[in-house]
């Protein structure tokens, strides 16, 4: 696989040259019209755009309070950082130049699974947020901290068990949206 080194809204290829493009966990960071129509321009007519993300799935309790414990970073005097849950990402797909790329839009799936993890990857996974790896050292400890005790506590109550192996299910919810490009 050759690797080149470009942005989104500048891509070093011909017009029409791919079937596909795919973007997996990330595109919510360069959702905007200028990176949409240099996709549209590198694919083919009926080429698709495939945007992939994994989020966790907040409709379990200790999962929900996970969540909201490092969600809450990611506004204040660090600004509104783009993320996929906000669903901000969507309207890039609504300027008119970027109809005029993928004139029917983005089609959305949805598929619910689970992951196993341990309690170190609970608050791994917390830690790997853009707007929580820009903590300080101090505010990173204390939010891990803060996820020990959300885990301890669902697991005391029954809401959260981890087997012999040390592992518990996560659940996530996994999106594949797809955009096709126009004629």
């Amino acid at each position: 696989v050759r690797c080149i080194d470009a942005t989104a809204n500048a891509l070093p290829f011909e017009d029409a040259s791919f079937d596909a493009v795919l973007v997996g966990q990330a595109f919510h960071w360069f959702a905007d019209e200028a990176s949409l129509v240099e996709i549209g321009r590198v694919l083919r007519p009926g080429g698709r755009l495939a945007l992939l993300w994994n989020l966790e799935d907040d409709g379990v309790p200790w999962v929900r309070d996970v969540r909201a414990a490092y969600e809450a970073h990611d506004t204040g005097p660090r600004g509104d950082v783009p993320q996929y849950r906000k669903g901000k990402w969507v309207d890039a797909f609504d300027a008119p130049l970027c109809r005029a790329a993928f004139p029917d839009g983005v089609d959305r799936s949805f598929f619910d699974h689970a992951m196993p993890t341990t309690r170190p990857e609970i608050w791994e996974r917390a830690l790997s947020k853009s707007y929580v790896a820009t903590l300080s050292e101090a505010e990173r400890g204390q939010l891990v901290g803060e996820i020990e005790a959300i885990v301890a506590r669902h697991e005391a109550a029954g809401g959260l068990a981890f087997d012999e192996a040390g592992l518990a299910a996560l659940p996530v919810r996994s999106e594949v949206a797809v955009a096709v490009r126009g004629d």
